[in-house]
């Protein structure tokens, strides 16, 4: 403990609303929790027109009186002590600004008081069209003295407003962008050009995705750093045959682990992998890579 002093925590209550508690606290930097004593806070009110009294039941603490709603502040599950959410009294009123702030409210300057009674009986009218509203108001129906009359038939002629309920209800979902190539003729297929037979050879890269798979043999435990990530695409150019290794990341082992189940794969089908094409990808240049077979880098 450091020092002592008064402390001011704003508590919900069973309405809704904050209540103010203020009592003595002592100041320790270490604490983790705010520990609060409502034997203390009933103790203030001793005396007083409004007495305070607490009421503990099952599940929770009832604190009742002060001239202010209740406070129901229930037990934890953890270790069976009542545990409230206290709010700063600074922040409570910042939040409580920008809360409850409104385009009717007084403050708001972008706004002529017409165009405001205007939004007002659109809320209240449950989002009316705006010309309808104008209608009624021209008529006077909705006035009650001669200041709302002349109040609401300059309501009727003004600028209609916007109102960001209506504007969020009629939007639309734009269609995402595209882009149109146009293949060269000369270029197409100049990559495979000459490849004639199967595994003469075959393009291969990575690819990535950040949604993360789960392996074949997995049973829905599997550590996120272990499951699938990305993986190797082997296209071979003379017959368009597209195998796909899973890969857990993009190393030159597990790459190189790739291209043997491709090899492997191949084979079984009685081709022969002669040459590869890649980018200078660092796991498709490393030596051991480069080792095995042909290989060929654009």
């Amino acid at each position: 403990m450091e020092s002592q002093g008064k402390v001011r925590w704003m508590v919900p209550a069973v309405d809704g609303t904050l209540r103010c508690l203020e009592l003595s606290a002592y100041y320790t930097p270490g604490a983790h929790q705010r520990l609060l004593s409502w034997q203390s806070y009933i103790q203030g009110f001793v005396g007083s027109k409004t007495p305070a009294y607490g009421q503990v039941e099952s599940d929770h603490i009832r604190i009742c009186g002060g001239g202010a709603p209740d406070i129901v502040v229930p037990f934890s599950t953890n270790n069976n002590l009542p545990i409230s959410y206290g709010y700063n009294e600074v922040d409570v009123n910042r939040c409580a600004q920008e809360l409850n702030l409104c385009v009717t409210d007084s403050n708001n300057q972008n706004l002529t008081e017409a165009q405001k009674e205007l939004l007002r009986w659109h809320f209240r009218l449950g989002h009316l069209h705006f010309e309808s509203i104008q209608l009624l108001l021209r008529s006077g129906a909705l006035a009650t003295s001669e200041g709302q009359k002349n109040l609401h038939r300059s309501a009727s002629n003004c600028v209609l407003p916007r109102c960001a309920s209506c504007q969020f209800g009629k939007a639309k979902r734009r269609p995402t962008s595209s882009s149109v190539s146009t293949p060269v003729p000369s270029s197409c297929g100049a990559l495979k050009k000459g490849d004639l037979l199967p595994g003469q050879q075959v393009s291969v890269d990575h690819f990535v995705c950040h949604t993360k798979g789960r392996h074949y043999d997995s049973k829905g435990k599997t550590v996120q750093e272990q499951m699938y990530s990305g993986g190797c695409l082997f296209v071979d150019h003379a017959s368009g045959f597209v195998h796909v290794e899973h890969q857990v990341s993009l190393t030159s082992h597990e790459t190189l682990v790739s291209k043997h189940k491709f090899e492997a794969a191949a084979s079984d089908s009685g081709v022969i992998v002669q040459s590869y094409l890649s980018d200078n990808g660092k796991a498709f240049t490393d030596k051991e890579y480069c080792r095995i077979g042909s290989f060929q880098t654009s």
